[in-house]
């Protein structure tokens, strides 16, 4: 080989030596630097099991409009989520963000930073949100909370058997549930084999018992009745009863969504989530679901039970007005509190956004009964329902007592307050 070709040998080599060495970065200054990482900002959002695909939709967004934000969701199970929830905060290590049901603001409130004006206040609330939301979250003057979702109770009924039973009116109050039941109810000596509609027993036999006597309650308060639990517990055993014409329920019947999902109740009552429930047992009946609006014991006044959430903002957090925002986003934004109903199948609980579901399979029943929805009448829900359901047990057992019994439960609740 030639000192020429020697020395372009070098050369060449020389070169390829210098790019390698600029590939990897070891000749400072001439190796691009990578972009610097964006620093976000961390939210931690506690909620309840279950709805982690219909969050992370909403999350999501926000965090495209806020990419400086990142939004962690834990869920807890329903069952325990109370308890870790307060003892982390007082602990100091709990969420930003935390899910408050509507019954526990007088618990809750020296825990919370309410909205600020800014962002979300008294005025836009009562705009936006059905007059329940106000009552519930709103306090002297501050919103310490805010719902993406509001659900009520309806009526269920099973086509199938409407059409075995050559029943075809499609019930429109309690007059003409009240007139069907001998054609829907099935007798073997003397007693419920089948049941026109699963109404009237303790929670043993009926899912929701408690909310239905509660809701009834309501309804009698609406039609400006005297004695409000008492005339609402009379209609509700009424339909358990052996010697009564609506006799339709023995409360040792097998279970309300049960006895529905199998064929054995022609018309049950629930919730949004219920509706999963029932095809979960009995997939195959799902097409013979038909749903109807709550029924009212006085039309011009309607009253319908809600038992609701609402995200709201811990006192601890570093971050109180960006928490704030994403609360705020999550649930007066129409598209992302929309995206929400459609993917967890519960209400929306904005007011403007109930037109947009007038077309959809079930929430087009629920969605309108939020505009007049009311609560447990305490300050402890679970409790309330305790009372009750005992109550409702107890008058089962001796009716002749129902007046002393209601009367008891009356006192029992008012210690609630």
């Amino acid at each position: 080989m030639t000192r020429m070709q020697i020395a372009i040998l070098g050369f060449v080599g020389l070169i390829v030596l210098i790019f390698l060495l600029i590939f990897l970065g070891a000749i400072p200054g001439l190796k691009t630097p990578p972009p610097a990482a964006i620093s976000k900002v961390p939210l931690t959002f506690w909620g309840i099991k279950g709805d982690e695909s219909a969050w992370a939709n909403v999350i999501n967004s926000f965090q495209a409009n806020n990419p400086n934000v990142s939004v962690s969701y834990i869920t807890i199970d329903e069952s325990a989520y109370e308890n870790v929830l307060l003892d982390s905060l007082a602990a100091g290590a709990g969420p930003d963000i935390f899910l408050i049901h509507n019954d526990w603001l007088s618990r809750y409130k020296n825990k919370i930073l309410p909205a600020p004006e800014a962002i979300l206040n008294q005025n836009r609330i009562s705009e936006i949100f059905p007059r329940v939301v106000y009552e519930n979250f709103v306090s002297d003057n501050g919103v310490f909370a805010a719902p993406i979702s509001i659900n009520t109770l309806a009526l269920a009924y099973n086509r199938d058997i409407f059409d075995a039973k050559q029943v075809s009116i499609v019930p429109d109050g309690w007059a003409d549930i009240k007139s069907i039941i001998p054609k829907l109810r099935q007798l073997k000596n003397g007693r419920i084999e089948k049941e026109a509609i699963s109404l009237g027993g303790s929670s043993v036999s009926v899912v929701n018992a408690p909310d239905l006597l509660t809701l009834f309650m309501l309804q009698f308060e609406a039609a400006k009745s005297s004695a409000s639990l008492l005339d609402a517990l009379k209609f509700y055993i009424d339909f358990s009863d052996p010697k009564s014409k609506n006799y339709t329920l023995d409360d040792s019947f097998e279970n309300s969504f049960g006895a529905y999902a199998n064929g054995n109740s022609a018309m049950v009552f629930l919730y949004p989530a219920d509706i999963q429930k029932i095809r979960a047992k009995n997939p195959l009946m799902s097409s013979s679901i038909r749903l109807l609006p709550m029924p009212q014991i006085d039309r011009d006044r309607p009253a319908n039970l809600t038992s609701f959430w609402g995200l709201s903002v811990s006192n601890k957090t570093s971050d109180y007005n960006l928490a704030w925002d994403f609360i705020n986003f999550a649930t007066t934004n129409q598209s992302s509190v929309n995206s929400y109903a459609l993917i967890s199948g519960n209400s929306p609980a904005l007011r403007s956004s109930i037109n947009d579901f007038k077309d959809h399979p079930t929430l087009k029943i629920f969605a309108p009964q939020i505009l007049n929805a009311k609560t447990y009448p305490s300050f402890d829900e679970k409790k309330a329902r305790l009372i009750f359901d005992d109550m409702i047990k107890s008058a089962l057992k001796d009716r002749s007592r129902i007046s002393t019994i209601a009367k008891d439960a009356l006192t029992k609740i008012s210690q609630l307050r």
